[in-house]
């Protein structure tokens, strides 16, 4: 990865779908996480002002501000990850610092890349990744997507093959079969809207299991920890139960007391310890605020006991809003800039229902987390 941080979205061009079908986390997760998708081979690409303007030959599917992957183009500065900048008719813009102006050269062809994960064990419809990032911890994410509704996810501190690890969490103990990423409510073939973000040390996912629940939370990765050299960060969170959606569970959502375990506690002895995000502070300010006509957002804590705060969720920022009164102002992966008030680039993660779409907070989409 050149971008440390990516997004995806289920209306994306050759986006994978997230149904009540056996296999599709798997099949999302390795676009996402490792093959990236929807392979496109441009008509022209020319460079004006330092701007590229890519142009292809019938509709492409790529949103404004996502990362894509560019090749086979001379001047080779054109190559490697770039950020869209705009998206007009069939053609997109981004950046091209130091080209001079002309029309590139060559068979260039245009992507949206994976994360950078790797896929190191695989069986029918089960697969276990690993993040790329060499300062992180690296753990091992187990999926075992063989239901047709709901996945079944655990982390692991080693794995020797697919059913084979050491250092579970959550343990059998703390949630029997590994937390519940579910797709959908029911068995079918609808289609649920979705977003992915992540780097290459965890992700965030967030997706509408049905058109009258509240969102449901997929997450892995490395939290942000206040622990000095601390080996056993990673953290994974979805839900704890095999009948309901279990929106409240996980760090992001809504920061509940359920869904998420870290590898080890603070201590870094023992086995898998609970996490839970830290709410206890104000929410009910006005959107727009008025002192800065926009967002106001806080650092997320996760804590590890009620009185023991282990790190921050990388990347993300809980917003300080009346949700009661603000639902509607912003949508589940809604991509908010200045004109929200928000400085940069941001997804909204929507963690409220599906009628008032009050949203939890915001995801860093320039990074590094």
């Amino acid at each position: 990865m050149t971008l440390p941080v990516h997004w995806y979205r289920h209306d994306m061009g050759g986006a994978p779908v997230a149904r009540g079908v056996a296999g599709d986390a798997i099949a999302l997760l390795d676009a996402c996480l490792v093959n990236g998708f929807n392979l496109r081979t441009a008509t022209s690409v020319v460079v004006s002002a330092e701007v590229a303007t890519m142009t292809f030959s019938s509709a492409f599917g790529w949103l404004q501000h996502q990362v894509i992957e560019v090749a086979g183009a001379t001047p080779a500065a054109l190559n490697g990850e770039k950020r869209v900048s705009t998206v007009v008719g069939n053609s997109i813009t981004f950046p091209a610092p130091g080209v001079a102006n002309g029309t590139a050269t060559g068979t260039i062809t245009c992507r949206t890349p994976g994360l950078g994960w790797s896929k190191v064990f695989s069986s029918a419809n089960i697969a276990v990744y690993r993040a790329p990032d060499i300062a992180g911890t690296r753990m091992f994410l187990r999926v075992d997507d063989t239901d047709s509704t709901r996945a079944r996810a655990r982390g692991f501190e080693t794995m020797s093959d697919v059913n084979t690890g050491t250092g579970p969490f959550p343990t059998d103990a703390q949630f029997s079969g590994g937390l519940v990423w579910r797709r959908s409510t029911t068995a079918d073939t609808t289609a649920r809207p979705w977003t992915l973000v992540g780097d290459g040390a965890g992700f965030y996912y967030i997706c509408r299991a049905s058109t009258t629940s509240n969102v449901v939370e997929w997450t892995f990765g490395d939290i942000a920890s206040f622990v000095g050299a601390d080996a056993f960060r990673c953290a994974i969170g979805g839900g704890e139960s095999l009948t309901t959606d279990s929106s409240a569970a996980g760090l992001i959502s809504r920061g509940g007391t359920s869904g998420c375990f870290v590898a080890r506690a603070s201590s870094q002895l023992g086995s898998s310890s609970r996490l839970f995000g830290f709410l206890a502070d104000y929410q009910g300010l006005e959107y727009p605020h008025l002192p800065n006509n926009g967002l106001m957002l806080r650092e997320s804590v996760c804590m590890e006991s009620g009185s023991r705060a282990r790190g921050t969720i990388r990347g993300f920022r809980r917003h300080m809003h009346d949700s009661s009164v603000n639902g509607g102002i912003f949508s589940l992966g809604q991509v908010l800039s200045a004109t929200d008030g928000y400085n940069g680039l941001g997804l909204c993660l929507d963690g409220s229902s599906s009628t008032t779409l009050a949203f939890a907070g915001v995801v860093d989409l320039v990074g590094p987390w």
